[in-house]
């Protein structure tokens, strides 16, 4: 009578545990949905619309400014940020004043010279061959000048090695000669050390090489024009004459328009509508094609997308408009929808991993494009658990 009890008991026990369990394990937070047990997931990260954009400037220098902030709003055009770029936008006013002379003496040619704007070009020539003197002096005494600021920051970095070798020494022997604070105070210089050492070395190719050349070239070019009008004025208008004129005038069009785009170079504008996801840059700091990281990302967040990564086993189970869920822990058991809207056609490496013991890392995936629906409030960049369901979306 007694085991008939027990087992009785027993019994009813397991009837209330297999009724409680399934509920217990819906109700889990942060479990995949009922209706996505069993089906094909992957783990994926938001991203926005089109991709997320970095943003870098395409010539080195300095930045001037930065014209906008995370999370702003920009249209396509819109200034992102800019360089120092005062000699750039001299450069451009002393193309648009040359051009405005060409103008002048292709209307002077064709008008004929008189004997006052013959003695105005000889001048001008005159004034021109000074500059170009002037310019190549000044750019020499630029470059020596950085040349010379890098080697005393040189120096200054080699005195402050060889005082923490020093101090190092002293420290590691018997009587411990020098504090750790003296060490650490000395190794700090040394940091601040190689740090000027390194802005010394970016200013110092600022002026030197390929840009000083571009200045004086820009003086030459100048001196040459002034030395051709002056020959012009004192020739009488036959037709070579004008074809020169001419040829001078598109010529100065010409440098202007090189010396806009030199300065447009300075200026990082949006390339399109959307929004500042992240400034990495920031005033006084140096930025261009070396920089490790970009001056600003920008992404268009009027939709979002999950670039989801499916294993090789399972690509024969995703098609283009099925639907799909999202989840991930941190969105307090927010469930998102979508649907597929384009599948890569070629396998890659995995790059995307969710830690768990039971995961493959040695394997192919496909990538897969979601487009989720409406727009959830989801960082970009954040990881998602998506579940690709069995229908296509409605």
């Amino acid at each position: 009578m007694r085991s008939e009890t027990v087992l009785t008991a027993l019994t009813a026990v397991a009837l209330v545990l297999s009724a409680w369990l399934p509920a217990a394990a819906a109700e889990k937070p942060g479990a995949a949905p009922a209706d996505q047990v069993r089906r094909l997931s992957a783990s994926g990260r938001v991203e926005p619309l089109g991709e997320e954009r970095q943003l870098q400037f395409p010539v080195p220098g300095r930045i001037a400014k930065v014209a906008v902030e995370d999370g702003q709003q920009v249209k396509a055009g819109d200034v992102v940020a800019e360089l120092e770029n005062g000699d750039e936008k001299a450069a451009v006013e002393l193309a648009a004043a040359e051009a405005a002379k060409a103008q002048a003496a292709l209307e002077r040619v064709e008008a004929g010279a008189r004997a006052e704007e013959r003695t105005v070009a000889d001048a001008d020539a005159q004034l021109a061959g000074r500059e170009l003197k002037r310019t190549e002096s000044a750019s020499g005494r630029d470059e020596e000048l950085a040349a010379a600021r890098t080697a005393l920051r040189k120096a200054e970095v080699a005195e402050a090695e060889r005082r923490v070798a020093r101090l190092r020494k002293l420290r590691e022997g018997e009587t411990k000669a020098a504090s750790q604070e003296e060490l650490e105070g000395a190794e700090d210089r040394l940091a601040v050390a190689r740090a000027a050492e390194a802005e010394a070395r970016a200013a110092h190719a600022l002026v030197a090489g390929a840009a000083r050349e571009e200045i004086v070239e820009v003086a030459k070019a100048r001196a040459r024009l002034a030395d051709e009008r002056a020959a012009l004025v004192k020739a009488k208008a036959r037709a070579e004459d004008l074809a020169a004129a001419r040829a001078a005038l598109e010529a100065a069009k010409a440098a202007k328009a090189a010396a806009e785009a030199r300065l447009e170079k300075t200026v990082l504008r949006a390339p399109s509508a959307g929004t500042v996801l992240k400034i990495f840059r920031r005033q006084g700091e140096l930025a261009g094609p070396g920089s490790v990281l970009p001056v600003a990302t920008l992404g268009d967040l009027s939709k979002l997308l999950v670039r989801a990564e499916v294993d090789e086993n399972d690509i024969a189970k995703v098609r283009p408009g099925q639907a799909v869920s999202a989840q991930a822990t941190g969105l307090a058991g927010q469930r998102l929808t979508g649907k597929v809207i384009r599948i890569s056609r070629t396998m890659g490496r995995k790059r995307l991993f969710s830690e768990a013991p039971s995961e493959r890392i040695d394997t192919k995936v496909m990538e897969v494009l979601v487009e989720l629906d409406g727009q959830p409030a989801v960082p970009v960049g954040y990881r998602l658990d998506v579940y690709f369901l069995g229908g296509e979306e409605k």
